[in-house]
This record gives C-alpha cells, sequence and structure tokens, in this order.
C-alpha cells in the first residue's frame, strides 16, 4: 500500500497539488490570478509517461529582439562613426540578449505527462526531486492497478443488472409476460439455480 498519496509542486507564480484518490487524481491550481479543480480518472492514465520541455518564449524572443538591437546601433557605430556612445549601446543591448537567453535557459522545465485526457496531469520532472516525482507516478499506478481489479471483481454484478434492466424493457414493451420476466430474473441473481436442479443433468 501507498503511504502518501500526494505531491505538491511549487513555482514562482503557481503551486500545483495532486493527490491520488480511490478513481482517479485530482488536480488543483492555485496560480496569481488563476484558480482550477479537476479530477483526471484511472482510465486516462497511460502507463508510460511522456518526457517534454516547456519554457517561456518571452525570454527567447526578448533575447532575439536585442541581439538585432545590438547589431543595428553596432552597424550604426562603424558606418557613421558614432564612437563612445554607440558602442555603449552596442553592449548594453549585447548584454540585455545575453541576460534574456539565460532567462530563458533558466525557465527550462522537464515534464512529464500521465494522462491522455483533456485536463492533463502533467508533472515537473525535478520538484521536489526526480526521485519523489517516480514515487507519486508509481502510486499512481498501484492505485490504478488496484482500481481495475476491484472494476474485474464487479464486472459480473454489473453485466446482471444490465441484463435485468433490458428483461424489464423487454417486459414494458410486451414482448415478455410478468411470469418469463420473474423467472429470468430469478436465474440471473441466482445464476447457480438452474444447475442445481435435476434438469440440468447434474443428478444423472
Amino acid at each position: 500500500m501507498v503511504e502518501d498519496c500526494s505531491l505538491k509542486q511549487s513555482g514562482l507564480f503557481e503551486t500545483r497539488e495532486f493527490e491520488i484518490t480511490e478513481d482517479g487524481v485530482v488536480v488543483s491550481i492555485r496560480a496569481l490570478f488563476f484558480r482550477n479543480r479537476y479530477k483526471v480518472p484511472f482510465e486516462h492514465v497511460i502507463r508510460e509517461p511522456v518526457e517534454f520541455t516547456l519554457s517561456n518564449s518571452t525570454w527567447r524572443w526578448g533575447g532575439i529582439g536585442c541581439l538585432i538591437f545590438s547589431c543595428y546601433f553596432f552597424f550604426l557605430t562603424v558606418v557613421d562613426k558614432k564612437g563612445l556612445d554607440g558602442v555603449l549601446v552596442s553592449l548594453g543591448f549585447l548584454l540585455a540578449a545575453l541576460c534574456g537567453f539565460i532567462g530563458y535557459r533558466l525557465a527550462m522545465r522537464t515534464f512529464l505527462r500521465i494522462s491522455e485526457s483533456a485536463m492533463n496531469v502533467d508533472l515537473d520532472r525535478g520538484k521536489p526531486s526526480r526521485e519523489r516525482v517516480d514515487q507519486f507516478i508509481e502510486e499512481v499506478n498501484e492505485k490504478a492497478r488496484e482500481y481495475y481489479g476491484e472494476l474485474q471483481q464487479l464486472q459480473p454484478v454489473y453485466d446482471r443488472v444490465g441484463q435485468i434492466e433490458r428483461l424489464a424493457f423487454l417486459q414494458e414493451k410486451g414482448v415478455i409476460s410478468e411470469e418469463e420476466f420473474e423467472v429470468l430474473k430469478s436465474e440471473l441473481v441466482n445464476p447457480l439455480k438452474l444447475s442445481e436442479s435435476p434438469q440440468s443433468g447434474q443428478y444423472l
């Protein structure tokens, strides 16, 4: 049995909590101006997590823009002989471009997607640690195995209930009589009754 069935991942402006329940994973997201809570059932959990990398592209495009301005002012410095002022402006934009690329690299995060529904379960690979994330995924898989085992045990009951509902529908439409409905229903409720009767050949 699993001991800790929850995982919390905190970022700069967002906190996400994942809690394993009897039939799925509850995801709670709290951001600066955003709140959301939903459940992903075990039916949508995949066996092999999908790894992908995500980052804020604003840092990258900001760095590219600053690099373009740096080249532009450097070109003006060479052509129009702007002197030291042009060089300093060019170096300033070059430094800003470098900060943008560094920020883009630091903002990169590796995620693991462990579901295939519209509302996904995406785990940050390094929070709180790779080992804890792997442990949580194993906890999800263990709970899912228990859930499917219980479903398989209950499946014969679900099948009989569905068959009784179909018999009731046939009786309501007049396809079978009330006596036939009672006989057929008793056979479904007590499936061993027919096999134990003398007519079944058990006592021959």
